[in-house]
């Protein structure tokens, strides 16, 4: 059996014909024996992405879930590049986030079947609207408006939710070009439903912790929240998630990321993250007046205690909910 760091070499190389996935056919050229791609394997150098492809495993963030779902469709455009990736697997090559697991397989749609259909590798979903398409990472998908009106139309509102707002966020597109889409495409089934997301998205929404927290909102009928309410403080200009100017409330969304993640620390540790947060908050309550109400991801994700959270915090109900 070659040496761990030969075959790391080997698989590197690889990996570099692959644009980022291993191809079996690649290591066999480079003379690698099966033995060493089991322990490869073993060692976790390498995950089955799908059979004769390789790859690297991700870590377990959300950027590396999304890079997953991303070798998935990669691994099946190599062997069938005619197919049209669509629904949540165009939304991971357009770099949408989701809530929640990414599919198992490749989302692709059917031009000529009579119905959904589920095969080896992937789904296929019947349409009868040719869409337009774009070529991301040498993959054929959906152009974003149809890829956010099939996702809209097929997924629950928290995820449709959290795909239109970082979409309308990114500056991808436009509410307008998604409605006009969901028009021309006309689904046969959740037309309703698509609209109903189309209409609840909204661009301010800046990361899917803050999208999951207005569809919990809605859901519970608390009041809808003013969102990226700028103050001007002793500090410095400052934007905070959302307001209840009524109730004199201020909400942020405090995801691990800040506290962790480099590029949001900015070149600070973590426990200097949390002062520079605790400053800020300070000087923006100085100037409003604001009580602050703080959640992150186990608050927002439990219903139960979301909504405990927001009215102890004094968060105002809608105003049939009371």
């Amino acid at each position: 059996m070659l040496e761990a760091r030969c075959v790391d070499n080997w698989i590197e190389i690889a990996e570099l014909r692959g644009a980022g996935l291993v191809f079996a056919r690649s290591l066999r050229e480079l003379g690698v024996p099966r033995s060493s791609v089991d322990d490869a394997l073993r060692r976790k150098a390498l995950y089955i992405v799908r059979r004769g492809v390789y790859a690297r495993p991700p870590d377990s963030t959300p950027e590396g879930l999304l890079q997953r779902h991303r070798n998935v469709v990669r691994a099946l455009a190599a062997v069938a590049p005619e197919h049209v990736v669509s629904h949540l697997s165009a939304a991971a090559m357009h770099g949408l986030p989701v809530i929640g697991p990414w599919p198992d397989r490749a989302h692709v749609l059917a031009f000529d079947a009579h119905g959904g259909t589920s095969r080896p590798g992937f789904t296929a979903h019947r349409t009868a609207a040719v869409p337009p398409t774009r070529v991301i990472d040498g993959v054929l998908v959906t152009a974003i408006e149809r890829t956010l009106v099939d996702v809209a139309a097929t997924s629950t509102l928290l995820i449709a939710t959290a795909v239109l707002d970082s979409a309308l966020h990114e500056g991808l597109t436009t509410r307008e070009l998604i409605a006009e889409e969901l028009d021309r495409v006309s689904p046969r089934y959740g037309f309703r439903r698509a609209e109903t997301a189309i209409n609840f998205a909204d661009g301010r929404s800046a990361s899917a912790g803050e999208s999951l927290s207005r569809v919990r909102m809605h859901q519970l009928q608390f009041e809808a929240p003013e969102l990226q309410i700028h103050v001007s403080t002793y500090r410095g200009e400052y934007d905070v998630d959302f307001g209840w100017e009524g109730a004199q409330r201020f909400g942020e969304f405090d995801g691990f990321a800040k506290y962790a993640r480099a590029k949001y620390l900015k070149g600070d540790t973590a426990a200097q993250a949390v002062v520079r947060e605790k400053a800020r908050e300070d000087a923006i309550r100085a100037k409003s007046g604001r009580a602050f109400v703080r959640w992150g991801w186990d608050d927002a994700l439990s219903p139960r205690r979301f909504d405990r959270l927001l009215r102890e915090g004094g968060v105002p109900l809608r105003r049939r909910a009371r």
